[in-house]
């Protein structure tokens, strides 16, 4: 490398700008003298002259060429820091000012008077990387054949994002491939690198992909000694932190929350300690929700379940009303505010990280009403009937309607009340079931409200056929329009051999929730599925454009559609060709048949929303949702007269802490008028508001929030952050290097050494004392007193 140097100290640029100011000095002078002069005269003298002027100041200066060359093989130190999550860790207990793993090994290498690099760089060839899961990122590097770079500033070496897993093989395969990257970037990549040992700061926590140790078995030990410091404690961190919160997915207001803490318990055994659970957010009672009071046993890892009413949480929520953005009779899945502690019994306050965590816990504060109607108190109905009322998430409104007579409250659980006879009434249900009415019964006239309630307020409908035809009379021509299927002219097929009949989930269904009576594997659901009963009794029926079968009944090479779905305007219709599914009442007790209803009836009922109002509802799906999973959101927008709208622009608006922090476009979803959706791929961790905008809405119309928080789940870079000393000594033992802890440091530096076969020469050509400078100076000034004479100056 050959550089240009001056006698001065300053850098290269001021005495360069001295060069250029004299210069055009001496041509300003000259210049008016000659600018009279016909050209070229008037401004070939006045540069001739500063030409001159110039080289005299350089000489002055005393410009040299300094020459620097390596000369034989270098050695090559490659120093990789770990970015990882764990090297965070101050291995402190106490909050405060502390210093984390990965900033002492900065220090390490970079800080005290002589920082160590400038000792090794005058060695051989340095580098300094940094891996981060499967990223590197060089920091430093320094050649020796070029002068020594400035260490970087204190926020260049910190990584912009930690890992969340460690994984130590991208230093060792760079080793293993021979590095070809690097070689081409160095100075001496023509060179053979008979020295090349690398120096690791790491706490040795690799828990991501094969084990570092595979890379060993042809580990070019004679070049390739592996140096390791290690960061960190072997101890893990006298803490009791809550490392995860499990609770159920779906919750009513009338149940109990019930889940499990896990706590990672390396007090010292014997300690006392207080888990508490309490209402989070302004204006909420302090008083704890839940509390236990456990004992430390410094064993790690424990499961601690915990379980209270939430009646009283609701209710303490609703009562905020406006204050916290509430409002009873909009909101149908609430999400309540949670902190989980952990404290001393003693009353001092925890201050290490994982002591508190907050949480988000869905409860669905509306019963989903059901109206089911029917002529007669037959099995089929009042099994039905029987499995919707143990649920505690359906409000069940049943009547049975015969023949001239008014409609007979059949429910058991509630208290009578009125049959629907207005139009809003039948508005609002969420699902109506129906079998077998007569037409003659006093209140069918009432269901011509049903096709309103269905195609304008999304409100599902599911028809039990059977044999009595009852849906064929002219009273109920608009309903069946409705249909998914058209009846045949046979009013009932009676199957020979019954059993012989069997259910068979349609290829294209057989994912649907709705269907699934397994444990949860496809192979569960169609063994379970094989083994009900067959039916007895169908109503042939065809199945018409735009409708789905979801089952079949199948014998032989004949099938025939026993349940069929279509969807029609805002809700979704779905007929049972048979009133025979008692029959699937068997093995323990009703299991089977009650959990196909409940799935059922939720597949067709009407389109549950978090929060909604006269013009619009919004969803956005689970309120708790871990890193890297996507947030979806819904929302439905109807017009002043309540059917579904359109309109050209709807975006959903997540807010953090009063601040909007992304935008997602919603997209008409096809299956269903004035639906939209969209959803956020991942959002950062965090609790987010949830909004909508939507052009031709006032914001007051649009005046609907749900809230979602983003949680990470702890991974084993978390869980565990103890320094893994067996295996940062196996490498260094296998690779011919050495290991020592952070607190014995200085036990390497008293053994690492570049190893090299070359030297760094170095030479001055002092150009000021060339004679041809000197020559060129005069030959300049000389040409200019000779043009100067042929102009009649001198």
């Amino acid at each position: 490398m050959t550089q240009l140097r001056f006698l001065t100290d300053l850098p290269l640029a001021w005495p360069l700008l001295a060069v250029a100011g004299a210069t055009a000095a001496a041509w300003w002078l000259a210049h008016r003298e000659t600018r009279d002069l016909s050209p070229p005269r008037n401004w070939l003298l006045p540069s001739l002259r500063a030409a001159a002027v110039g080289l005299i100041v350089a000489m002055l200066l005393e410009p040299s060429l300094h020459h620097r060359q390596f000369v034989g093989e270098p050695s090559r130190l490659r120093v990789w820091l770990d970015g990882s999550a764990s090297m965070q860790e101050t291995d402190t207990v106490d909050a405060g000012p502390a210093v984390s793993r990965y900033q002492r090994s900065v220090d390490l290498l970079a800080g005290g008077d002589i920082p160590r690099l400038e000792i090794w760089a005058g060695q051989g060839e340095v580098e300094v990387r940094r891996f981060t899961g499967d990223d590197t990122a060089m920091l430093w590097q320094s050649l020796p054949t070029q002068d020594l770079p400035p260490l970087p500033a204190a926020e260049a070496w910190t990584p912009e994002g930690w890992s969340r897993w460690t994984s130590l093989t991208p230093p060792l395969e760079a080793v293993d491939r021979g590095d070809v990257a690097a070689a081409e970037e160095s100075v001496a990549a023509s060179e053979s690198m008979l020295h090349e040992p690398l120096l690791l700061f790491t706490d040795g926590r690799h828990n991501q992909g094969d084990s570092p140790l595979d890379l060993l078995n042809r580990w070019p030990q004679e070049r390739a000694p592996v140096w390791i410091v290690g960061m960190g404690s072997s101890a893990p961190p006298p803490r009791m932190t809550i490392t995860q919160i499990t609770t159920p997915e779906e919750l009513f207001r009338s149940d109990r929350l019930e889940g499990i803490l896990e706590l990672r318990d390396n007090r010292p055994a014997g300690e006392a300690w207080q888990l508490s659970v309490r209402l989070d957010g302004a204006g909420a009672d302090i008083r704890p929700l839940w509390t236990r009071r456990l004992v430390s046993d410094g064993q790690g890892a424990r499961d601690i379940s915990f379980g209270f009413p939430l009646e009283p949480v609701v209710k303490s929520l609703m009562a905020r009303g406006p204050q916290g953005g509430l409002a009873d009779e909009t909101v149908d899945t609430l999400a309540v505010p949670l902190v989980f502690e952990v404290q001393p019994a003693s009353g001092e306050q925890a201050t290490f990280p994982g002591w508190q965590q907050r949480r988000l816990v869905g409860v669905t504060t509306r019963r989903q009403r059901v109206l089911l109607l029917d002529s007669r108190s037959r099995w089929e109905t009042r099994y039905l009937r029987n499995a919707l009322e143990r649920d505690p998430r359906w409000d069940v409104d049943a009547f049975l309607m015969k023949p001239r007579q008014s409609p007979e409250w059949f429910a058991q659980q509630n208290a009578p009340r009125p049959f629907p006879e207005t139009p809003e009434s039948w508005l609002d249900y969420d699902l109506v079931i129906t079998g077998e009415i007569e037409a003659n019964a006093q209140g069918v006239a009432s269901l011509r409200f049903l096709r309103e309630a269905v195609e304008r307020g999304g409100t599902g409908w599911i028809v039990i056929d059977g044999q009595r035809d009852t849906w064929r009379r002219s009273e109920f021509a608009s309903l069946r329009e409705m249909f998914p299927v058209q009846r045949q002219p046979t009013a009932s097929v009676q199957l020979p051999g019954g059993g012989d009949w069997k259910p068979v989930v349609v290829e294209r269904a057989s994912g649907l929730g709705a269907l699934q009576l397994g444990d949860g594997s496809p192979a569960s659901n169609r063994s379970t599925w094989d083994r009900l009963p067959g039916l007895v009794n169908i109503v042939p029926v065809r199945l018409l454009p735009g409708a789905e079968s979801l089952v079949d009944l199948q014998r032989a090479a004949a099938r025939l559609p026993l349940l069929t779905t279509r969807l029609y305007g805002g809700g979704r219709v779905v007929h049972l060709a048979s009133d025979e599914t008692w029959r699937w009442r068997y093995e323990v007790a009703d299991e089977i048949h009650q959990r196909l209803w409940n799935q059922l009836a939720r597949f067709a009922m009407r389109l549950p929303f978090a929060v909604r109002n006269d013009y619009a509802a919004l969803d956005s799906g689970p309120v708790t949702v871990t890193t890297g999973t996507a947030v979806p959101v819904r929302a439905l927008l109807r017009d002043s007269s309540g059917l579904p709208t359109d309109a050209s622009l709807v975006r959903a608006v997540a807010s953090r802490d009063g601040r909007i922090v992304s935008s997602v476009a919603l997209v008409t979803d096809p299956t269903l008028p004035g639906l939209f959706r969209g959803q956020w791929d991942s959002l950062p961790p965090g609790t987010y508001t949830i909004r909508l905008e939507a052009t031709g809405f006032p914001p007051a119309a649009l005046a609907l929030e749900t809230r979602v928080e983003v949680v990470t789940v702890p991974t084993a870079e978390e869980l565990d952050v103890t320094r893994d000393e067996a295996m940062l000594r196996q490498i260094a033992e296998q690779t011919g290097g050495l290991y020592v802890p952070e607190e014995r440091v200085e036990e390497m530096w008293d053994k690492i050494a570049l190893e090299s076969t070359g030297r760094v020469v170095e030479n001055e050509t002092e150009v000021w004392q060339s004679g041809w400078w000197l020559a060129l100076a005069t030959g300049l000034l000389g040409v200019e007193w000779w043009f100067r004479k042929k102009a009649g100056l001198i």
